[in-house]
């Protein structure tokens, strides 16, 4: 009798809205990560591999010979610039493929683990102290800037669209913390 008692109350319940938002589109997951994986890979293995052989030459010239020591510091430079690139490379495509979804409910929002640090991170509604809309030249909000005492989260528009979630997030704070939509210069920040 208890548990039929608790379906009725659960069935009573109003419907709680759960908005998911990804960090990026499936797609951009599926074609950018291996790709990213692949640079980054080569890249990596390409400048220690010159790095090694500039000091390795670089040991072997005396210090007579300036214009060759001229041309180990510039191939030093050029392999140092490829292995930076390529870190790059592979810690964005390390991001992108670990990064988990941001989950709002009637509790918080969860932010999905993102770099630097790969753990999720729930902040809850009383937390917030303000939020930051983004417009682009349709009037669609392109992003929504979360930020609290400890930090700042960004939604940006990979899948759906914002507004009602902008609308969900006025709904659960004071009026006071989502803040008025800007409109944003193209280009400027980073969308899918």
């Amino acid at each position: 009798m208890a548990e039929l008692k608790l379906h009725f109350f659960q069935a009573m319940i109003p419907f709680m809205p759960v908005f998911t938002i990804p960090f990026a589109p499936l797609w951009i997951r599926a074609c950018l990560s291996p790709l990213l994986f692949t640079l980054g890979g080569a890249g990596i293995w390409w400048g220690i591999r010159g790095l090694r052989l500039t000091m390795q030459l670089a040991h072997g010239i005396s210090r007579s010979l300036t214009r060759r020591g001229v041309s180990m510091v510039l191939g030093a430079l050029f392999y140092g610039g490829i292995f930076a690139a390529a870190l790059g490379s592979a810690y964005f495509a390390v991001a992108l493929a670990a990064s988990g979804t941001t989950v709002i409910t009637a509790d918080g929002i969860t932010f999905g683990a993102t770099a630097p640090q790969f753990r999720s991170r729930f902040v809850r509604w009383q937390e917030i102290v303000s939020v930051y809309c983004g417009l682009d030249s349709t009037n669609a909000v392109r992003r929504l800037v979360v930020r609290t005492n400890t930090g700042k989260f960004e939604l940006g528009n990979a899948v759906l669209e914002l507004e009602p979630v902008r609308q969900y997030i006025r709904q659960q704070t004071a009026r006071t913390i989502v803040q008025p939509c800007e409109r944003e210069i193209e280009g400027h920040r980073w969308s899918y």
